[in-house]
């Protein structure tokens, strides 16, 4: 996984508010692609745990043309900006790459591909291999909700609950009556 956002957000945040952890946000998503932590930051959960993520993040001034046909799945969040920086950080907080942006509404459409190779595989991987795994980040002005445009893969399935996954192990089946 990797992270998203504008840490700034923090100061819109009333301390005298004591958080509502009854209501904490699915860290994942609904979608099982994109989970939004709060309006300024969010999580975009990938395949491999350990293994290498080609990652491109793409910086626009207008909404881009959704494209689906290469990607298994597509996703679109609000994401507001606060100070006018916005931070990707790998899953241990390190970043890797920042946007500089004026303070408003954005819009984060994220792509998905080789999530489940990924997650097959990622106790094989290391950082030397080539990346089974490929995202695809655009930024861009707007306001809006969540857009799911596309979901196809079983691992954004297994985080939406569409599939459960049967932990018995092989030759233990019970059967049910």
């Amino acid at each position: 996984m990797f992270m998203f956002g504008d840490p700034e957000g923090l100061s819109i945040e009333d301390p005298r508010v004591a958080p509502d952890y009854t209501n904490t946000p699915n860290p994942w998503g609904e979608n099982g692609l994109i989970g939004m932590d709060k309006p300024y930051q969010g999580t975009i959960i990938t395949g491999t745990k350990y293994g290498p993520v080609r990652v491109t993040i793409e910086e626009h001034d207008t909404a881009p043309p959704v494209e689906l046909s290469d990607w298994t799945d597509v996703v679109e969040v609000g994401l507001e900006v606060v100070a006018g920086r916005v931070y990707f950080t790998n899953w241990d907080g390190a970043p890797f790459h920042n946007i500089d942006a004026e303070p408003g509404p954005y819009r984060l459409r994220a792509h998905a591909r080789g999530r489940d190779e990924g997650d097959r595989r990622q106790y094989e991987l290391t950082m030397d291999d080539a990346p089974v795994e490929e995202h695809l980040i655009q930024f861009f002005p707007g306001e809006g909700g969540e857009v799911v445009h596309k979901t196809q893969d079983n691992t954004g399935g297994y985080l939406r609950g569409d599939i459960v996954v049967d932990t018995r192990p092989p030759g233990r089946e019970q059967r049910l009556q």
